[in-house]
């Protein structure tokens, strides 16, 4: 797969991602949240940032270097961005295309470590761009 810098820690952050996203799903003392049925902890909102026409069948989700939302789903790695600031995201941009989609994702940097289409792989963006070229280092 090549040499991953700082010591692997790409994985690192996916394992701790994961772990974290387990223990906020959570049951515990949970709330409901009338609009969307969800059950959440006291003090906590679920609103809905995008819906199917941006990004459909959405498997993973993680924020890239700059805050912004990444997704992935069938076939296509994707930023989704409120450019207008009413909380709800406005504008997508493809940023690499898959074979099937990314069951985990997370960046290190500018880089994209994505576990999906039987690898765990990494998007490199080599000319700063936000978008990738090309096939993923494996």
């Amino acid at each position: 797969m090549g040499q991953m810098r700082n010591g692997g820690s790409i994985i690192w952050r996916v394992c701790t991602c994961t772990l974290f996203c387990l223990g906020v799903v959570a049951p515990n003392q949970a709330a409901t949240n009338a609009s969307s049925g969800l059950r959440v902890p006291p003090g906590f909102l679920i609103t809905e940032f995008s819906d199917q026409d941006l990004a459909p069948d959405i498997y993973a989700l993680t924020l890239d270097a700059k805050g912004r939302v990444v997704v992935t789903g069938p076939g296509y790695v994707r930023r989704l961005e409120d450019t207008n600031g009413d909380g709800k995201a406005d504008k997508v941009t493809q940023i690499a295309q898959t074979q099937s989609g990314g069951m985990g994702i997370c960046f290190d940097g500018n880089d994209l470590a994505f576990v999906g289409d039987g690898a765990l792989s990494v998007y490199r963006d080599s000319d700063g761009d936000g978008v990738f070229h090309g096939d993923p280092q494996r």
